[in-house]
């Protein structure tokens, strides 16, 4: 005989739904960023299509910033890393 207290249960619609709701606002909260993320972009190539000169567009990372971002730390790290590991052959 089976225990069906061992059995995995099947959910109900609303726990569904309920899970559903907490993907969904987890979806909007990443898709501002992502909307943001293009506008600029957006906003940066017409400005350079239009003539502007790179040097004139407005609100460009900081130079720290863009080191925090793209780990520029961890990737030089790993750089020497790898480039030390070839030369010596292990």
């Amino acid at each position: 005989m089976i225990c069906r207290s061992r059995l995995p249960r099947r959910k109900t619609k609303i726990e569904r739904l309920d899970r559903l709701a907490i993907r969904g606002r987890a979806f909007l909260l990443a898709a501002n960023p992502s909307r943001c993320t293009a506008e600029a972009v957006h906003e940066t190539l017409e400005a350079l299509r239009g003539g502007t000169a790179p040097a004139s567009i407005k609100s460009v990372a900081s130079p720290d910033l863009m080191k925090q971002v793209t780990r520029q730390a961890d990737y030089s790290k790993w750089s020497r890393e790898f480039l030390d590991a070839g030369f010596s052959g292990g």
